[in-house]
């Protein structure tokens, strides 16, 4: 906490005014010493205590939704709760995890937040009860937001060839579209059953109206592939009969 300090004031004809309780009611920054003070001049009454929490709070991790979260105009309190925002300067800035300053706080990462205070006028500036010596920081993080690869179910007859693996996907940002590169990939085997249909290569990529690969962790489920048993030669199938039709001569 800020020491308080007993002002003693010589005033004419030789006089000691015990300023005490001025001080306290003027200035209740300034309180006791062991020593009284000789004060010549007029009190500085212009001291500032910023309460940083309230200033500038803790941020919350944001999931990525494509907005900018960047931040730079700021109410500044006091540690009695007075708007002070008219009395102290800042100048922001906001660096990412390579220290590089940002303009925006979009994209998937660690950001660090920077505000350098300068007093209005003559004074003292405190933050928290001390007095203010380096900047004040915050950290806000934007994770990333999960996308689903989904393949679509396959069939296909014993020993007919593959159909094309194909796939959709779901939790993208609304308005941006994957780019994809690599194929999917099914268990090997020609033998009537299922089989599971995997990821094989497939990777997603930055893609169309703002879709950046780093934004997203993906999740490649796991679609199924069926083969039937094949037709019986001549092309019947079970359960079914082929019939021939005779073509019969009638006279007349």
């Amino acid at each position: 906490m800020i020491r308080k300090v007993t002002p003693i004031i010589h005033g004419g004809g030789g006089t000691e005014l015990d300023l005490q309780r001025f001080a306290e009611v003027s200035n209740p920054y300034i309180s006791t010493l062991d020593d009284d003070l000789d004060v010549s001049g007029a009190i500085n009454s212009n001291i500032i205590n910023i309460d940083s929490n309230a200033s500038f709070g803790n941020y919350p991790d944001y999931q990525y939704d494509g907005t900018d979260h960047y931040i730079d105009d700021f109410t500044l309190y006091d540690m009695d709760g007075n708007n002070v925002s008219d009395k102290v300067v800042t100048i922001t800035r906001w660096q990412d995890s390579d220290g590089y300053n940002k303009s925006e706080i979009t994209n998937a990462g660690t950001y660090t937040l920077i505000v350098e205070l300068n007093l209005v006028g003559e004074g003292e500036l405190y933050v928290d009860d001390e007095p203010y010596s380096s900047p004040i920081t915050r950290t806000l993080s934007i994770t990333r937001v999960t996308i689903r690869i989904i393949p679509i179910n396959k069939s296909k007859a014993s020993g007919a060839a593959d159909p094309a693996l194909t796939y959709t996907y779901e939790g993208n940002v609304p308005g941006e579209i994957p780019g994809f590169s690599g194929f999917l990939t099914r268990a090997p085997g020609e033998s009537p059953g299922n089989y599971a249909i995997t990821r094989g290569t497939l990777s997603i990529e930055d893609g169309t109206g703002g879709f950046l690969a780093e934004n997203y962790s993906a999740i490649y489920e796991t679609g199924t592939f069926t083969i039937t048993p094949a037709p019986p030669a001549g092309g019947n199938t079970p359960g079914w009969y082929k019939y021939s039709q005779i073509p019969v001569m009638v006279s007349g």
